[in-house]
């Protein structure tokens, strides 16, 4: 995975075979775009962008999982870092606080449905 920086809690890898489970949208210019998600963490995430994001820039994500969630979930975060790397940006970004805890929901999901699945589906 690119851009390896020590981390101050587990990131858990998004395989390929995982994408057709989970959509990440991103808002750019009033239209959401659709990114994969590479890995993420109790904070934050790096997905696949076929556009290049400025570090500190503000973003508004769009998550659905149909699976597990019954409406897509959106959420707020700032670019840590995008870097291009064959063709495509890897973009790190951490997740804002949500007083309702939206975030940690949505993650304590998708860790378990990671979890639960690994070694079964690849």
């Amino acid at each position: 995975m690119p851009y390896a920086v020590a981390r101050r809690e587990p990131r858990y890898p998004v395989s390929d075979v995982y994408q057709r489970y989970i959509s990440l949208k991103v808002r750019v210019k009033g239209s959401l775009v659709p990114v994969a998600l590479r890995n993420f963490s109790a904070h934050g995430l790096l997905y696949e962008s076929s556009i290049s994001f400025d570090s500190g820039a503000g973003v508004e994500c769009l998550i659905a999982m149909p699976e597990l969630l019954s409406q897509e979930v959106a959420f707020r975060a700032r670019v840590k870092h995008c870097q291009r790397q064959d063709g495509a940006f890897f973009v790190g970004i951490e997740v804002l606080p949500a007083a309702d805890e939206t975030w940690f929901r949505i993650f304590t999901a998708v860790h378990d449905f990671i979890v639960q699945r690994q070694g079964h589906v690849y």
